[in-house]
Formats: C-alpha cells, structure tokens, sequence
C-alpha cells in the first residue's frame, strides 16, 4: 500500500546523503526553479519506486503557484497524465508532492539517448507515442485546463513507451472563451508563433497544439536552429506563420 509519509522519510534521508557525498537506493530525477524530484522507494512488500517532488516557495508568488499546481494536477485522473497520489506541507513549509513515477524517464532524455546509441524512433513508435499525447491534450481542455509548458521534458514515458503527463506548475483553468491573457508562459522553442505577437495587440491563444507537433514530431528537437538567438527565433517564426505580429 502506498505510504507518503514513507516517500517523505526516504526523501529527507536521500537529501541527508547528498550532502554527505554517500550513495543511496534513491536518486535525483531533476530539478526546476524551487524545487527537486526524486525517486524513493514507499515500502511495501515490492518496495515500489515513486516520484516526490520537493518543493520550498520562496516567496507568496511561488506559494501561489505551486498551490494552483497541486489544485489542478490532484484533480486529474487519466492514462495519459501522471498521477498525484498525495501531498504533505511540513512546518517549515516544505511541500512534498507524491507521483507516479515512470521508468524511462523523459521524452527528450530518451530522444538524447537514442541520438548518442545512434538508433532512431520508427513510425509507428512515433504515432504511438504522439496519439497518445493528443489524448492527454484532449483530456486537460475538456476540462478547460491549459498546460502552457508542454515540451518533451515534462512528456514522461513508462518502460512500455506509454505516455504521461506531468508538471503542472503553468497550468491554469481557462476561465473563458473571451479571456485575453497579460502574460504568455513557457520556453521559446515550444511557442507558437501565434504567441510571439507584442503586448496589445496579443489574442487569446492555447499553445497546446503547437507544443505537441514540436514534442511529438521532432522527438525531442527545436524546430528551429538551436544556434541563433531570441530575436533570430522569432524572426523565423515570423517568416514561417503569416499570423505573427511585430518583433518584440
């Protein structure tokens, strides 16, 4: 039976070793802007390993965000998406968030790894795992949740290629049709052209469908050359979409 409060002790005690040099069952997964995940083992007779994510808001933005992530992600149940299966806030105010944990890890480290073995997807790998993204997509905006930083690195995948969901700490729940939004979330790589537009003259746009092609299609790589800057980004996206507004 799952045991949260198992993940937690495991986690400290991994974070213990860390700073000792030593090696431990658990291990770093990744790291974002104020938080960890690891994987640690939640007992049981097959001691099975699980995801925690750790997280220290440093500041009432981040608090409110990481809030918004555990509302919005402990409400999703689908194949598709990862799933929470609890929470704990300590006295320090640590979060420790509890997840499935999926086996060969992220879309894009599995892409780098096929790239340095020097094997590739076929098609029928890369329809499969693209399907099944579309069904994630599908699922989150009939519930009118909007991810805004869908990329390969938050495309987990489990040890039969089966695709997860996860980090959902952009997330928000599109309050309506008409809604303009003030800010535009996520990595450039992934953004729609359509997103590039300046402040003002901006429409009310999902990137949902954009980040799937770059995630699925291109397994893992920018459709764009990795080599050039921001503004160069957005100058090719505004050569490839008639829709792109002026140059920020």
């Amino acid at each position: 039976m799952f045991n949260c409060y198992k993940c937690i002790t495991c986690t400290r005690k991994k974070q213990d070793v860390e700073s000792s040099g030593n090696s431990g069952a658990s291990k770093l997964l990744g790291e974002g802007g104020f938080g960890r995940v690891y994987s640690v083992p939640g007992g049981g007779s097959n001691n099975t390993l699980y995801a925690v994510k750790v997280a220290e808001p440093q500041n009432p933005q981040q608090l409110e965000r990481l809030e918004m992530e555990i509302l919005i992600h402990g409400s999703l149940q689908h194949d598709r998406i990862v799933r929470m299966l609890d929470w704990v806030e300590t006295q320090i105010g640590q979060f420790y968030i509890c997840l499935e944990y999926c086996e060969v890890g992220s879309l894009y480290s599995y892409a780098e790894q096929l790239t340095q073995e020097k094997r590739h997807m076929d098609s029928q790998q890369i329809r499969f795992i693209f399907r099944q993204l579309v069904e994630g997509c599908e699922y989150l905006h009939e519930r009118c949740i909007i991810h805004r930083d869908l990329k390969p690195q938050n495309i987990l995948l489990t040890s039969s290629l089966d695709v997860k969901i996860t980090d959902f700490g952009l997330a928000i729940i599109k309050p309506g049709q008409g809604a303009v939004w003030a800010s535009v979330w996520g990595v450039l790589d992934t953004f729609r052209p359509r997103c590039c537009w300046s402040p003002g003259t901006r429409q009310q746009q999902t990137s949902g469908p954009w980040a799937a092609y770059c995630s699925g299609c291109t397994l893992g790589s920018s459709p764009f050359r990795k080599e050039i800057s921001k503004a160069g980004i957005i100058e090719e996206k505004s050569a490839a979409s008639p829709l792109f507004g002026r140059r920020l």
